[in-house]
């Protein structure tokens, strides 16, 4: 009787597990991405929402950031994956302080849309009294320092550095610089920098795509002796897009801004 029951059991909590991970309730993680940051720098937490099954479940809205009275409080990113049946979107807010010192951040709560049917199509059109499910993540401390590394540690190191460069600056002198390898003309670092910004872009980094883009256009301010100012600025705001405001360039930005750098960079072949 007990082996003719077994075989039963086990369907129905196969059946069973699924149901029961369907319905899941996401849950929140605030994670620290360094150790400290230096006064005027962001120090990046990340906020981790998850949840298992449909990824069209829930819909994560950007939080209200809380007011601290020791700095500022600022969204630098929103970016979602899914790694096999778990669900994540991740919310990095940078804390920002002037002096150095061990600050609170505040406790920070996330609305989450639970969908029972079809999600809606637009999260512009909810408002805010729409009924949600609020996620607390617990205050954390945000460290500040004047410097990550001790000042006896520093000038350890400065002065091996120092030492060290005295020393092969000493050996050239006696023996010559041998060194047979060829330098790279500008127009060559130029190519080279456009090769690195066009694989960036199909790997979808689009802030080190920018990034380098804007080292392009150093490398023909500093060689050319008429500088595109106006392209450099334009550059400096898709950094600040990309990289701190999670906005993604479309693909006429993309194709434009490649190729006036790809024009600075062809004028270089005039400069030896």
């Amino acid at each position: 009787m007990v082996n003719r029951v077994i075989p039963y059991a086990l369907v129905l909590a196969l059946l069973l597990v699924p149901a029961m991970t369907a319905g899941a309730a996401p849950t929140l993680e605030a994670i620290p991405q360094k150790y400290a940051a230096l006064p005027g720098e962001f120090y990046p937490v990340d906020y981790k929402v998850s949840w298992p099954g449909d990824a069209g479940a829930y819909t994560v809205l950007p939080p209200v950031l809380p007011e601290v009275p020791w700095g500022e409080a600022v969204l630098l990113e929103v970016r979602s994956r899914k790694q096999g049946d778990i669900n994540e979107t991740r919310l990095v807010v940078g804390f920002r302080a002037a002096e150095p010192g061990d600050y609170e951040a505040p406790a920070l709560d996330v609305r989450v849309l639970e969908w029972a049917g079809t999600p809606s199509p637009t999260v512009e059109t909810i408002a805010p009294e729409t009924p949600a499910l609020v996620l607390t993540a617990a205050p954390l401390t945000v460290a500040v320092r004047k410097s990550r590394v001790p000042a006896l540690v520093l000038a350890v190191i400065v002065t091996l550095l120092l030492l060290g460069m005295a020393l092969v600056w000493a050996a050239r002198r006696r023996t010559g610089d041998r060194s047979d390898a060829p330098r790279l003309t500008p127009a060559e670092q130029g190519r080279a920098l456009l090769h690195e910004a066009r694989r960036h872009r199909l790997d979808g980094d689009y802030y080190a795509f920018y990034r380098t883009l804007r080292r392009a256009c150093d490398l023909a301010a500093r060689i050319s002796d008429n500088p595109d100012t106006a392209l450099c600025t334009r550059l400096d705001e898709r950094i600040d897009d990309t990289g701190y405001r999670g906005r993604r360039p479309s693909e006429d930005d993309l194709e434009g801004d490649f190729k006036d750098v790809e024009q600075l960079v062809a004028r270089l072949n005039a400069h030896p």
